[in-house]
């Protein structure tokens, strides 16, 4: 004969869900099979009964105050004189077992323990020999470490789940930084070089009178920066792509980079008629973090882009980056203002500095700027971050 088995898996996992309304099902059902064998007696023990069974219904929903209750009446029960009523052993476990599932704390030891010594003092008055009841005293222990088994294998289980979500927290986190990293180097490379480009041709077309054209420096200086731009955009598709970034300009990053940001800088500065000079005086240690020297590196780029943009052509800038013996970089600048935008149509999203401010706060530093007297200044000053150390740009 063929026997179907198609609902017994469902049935079985319908029983571990609903495994605690089936104990409770099943305790009162007990109690007051019980309850009719051996009739309460007295008044009182009626109403004992009445309120121990409903105490063991409503566990569920009131675990703690039902399980008192549970314990209360069963403690009344074993110091009055009445022969009569059912033992509440099988509230009393199923109570036990709850106690060792939702209390946390030592203090849990108490209810089965003193459920054990009213029961015992019960037996002692009624003149019952020890290897008669010990076994019984032992099953109250028993459930109420089955409750407190299940709350360690919840608590697991829970700790597992925690694990998993702090991985994936992490893997956003991961993938959030390279976002803003790569944010950082986009807005700096698309904002910095465009605005060159926009400058230079605003320069050539002012200068038509004197018939200037491109050379070939001019135009492979051009071709430099969009090439630049375009693998900027690209690490921008990767990231929507993959997550992942491919150019090779986000990788092994090093604070010597600096002296060649330097010297286009002042080369791209010199080119629209400005005067001055980039001084860096910084160690080389490849020991610093790769995020904290993209940082470095956008800022000073910025800041080139910045003078371009706001300073007065024909006039005068200094910029110094140095590395003091308390690891600490400062970054100094000066030019003079004009009166006149070179790039007057300039879009201005009010976040190229300002980021990199909030970085330098964010990691500790300390940044001031002013405009007076026809001169901007800006100072800053921020702790040196090791690859060991574990901050990343805001």
């Amino acid at each position: 004969m063929n026997v179907s088995t198609k609902g017994i898996k469902p049935f079985t996992s319908w029983c571990v869900e609903h495994a605690q309304y089936l104990l409770i099902a099943v305790c009162v059902a007990m109690t007051i099979t019980e309850t009719l064998f051996f009739p309460p007696a007295g008044v009182v023990t009626f109403f004992l009964v009445a309120a121990h069974v409903l105490a063991i219904i409503l566990i569920s929903r009131q675990p703690i105050v039902c399980c008192n209750i549970i314990f209360l009446t069963f403690a009344i029960c074993c110091l009055i004189p009445d022969d009569g009523g059912p033992s509440f052993l099988w509230g009393t476990w199923l109570a036990l077992g709850y106690v060792g599932l939702r209390i946390e704390s030592l203090w849990g030891m108490f209810y089965p323990s003193a459920v054990a010594l009213v029961r015992i003092w019960r037996f002692d008055a009624d003149g019952v020999a020890v290897n008669e009841y010990f076994m019984l005293i032992l099953v109250m222990f028993f459930a109420y470490f089955i409750g407190k088994m299940l709350a360690w294998k919840e608590l697991a289980a829970q700790f597992k789940q925690n694990k998993l979500r702090y991985e994936e927290l992490s893997q956003h986190v991961e993938y959030l930084r390279k976002e803003n990293a790569v944010a950082s180097r986009i807005h700096d490379s698309v904002a910095g070089n465009l605005a060159y480009m926009a400058i230079l041709l605003d320069s050539v077309i002012l200068d038509a009178e004197k018939t200037k054209t491109f050379d070939e420096k001019e135009i492979r200086g051009v071709r430099a920066l969009v090439v630049e731009t375009l693998d900027a955009v690209r690490d921008v598709v990767d990231l929507m792509n993959d997550g992942k970034t491919k150019s090779a300009q986000t990788d092994n990053m090093s604070l010597s980079g600096l002296w060649v940001v330097g010297e286009q800088g002042d080369s791209f500065l010199r080119e629209l008629g400005f005067h001055g000079k980039t001084r860096i005086m910084i160690k080389d240690s490849t020991d610093l973090d790769d995020a904290f020297s993209r940082e470095v590196l956008s800022l000073i780029h910025e800041l080139y882009t910045n003078i371009a943009v706001h300073g007065s052509p024909g006039g005068e800038y200094r910029l110094i980056v140095f590395w003091d013996d308390d690891n600490l970089i400062h970054v100094d600048q000066v030019n003079d203002v004009s009166s006149k935008n070179l790039f007057l149509d300039k879009p201005r999203s009010g976040n190229g500095l300002l980021l990199h401010i909030k970085w330098i706060e964010s990691i500790g530093g300390f940044v001031k700027s002013s405009s007076e007297k026809g001169a901007w200044q800006f100072h800053a000053r921020f702790p040196v971050v090791m690859s060991e150390d574990s901050t990343e740009p805001v």
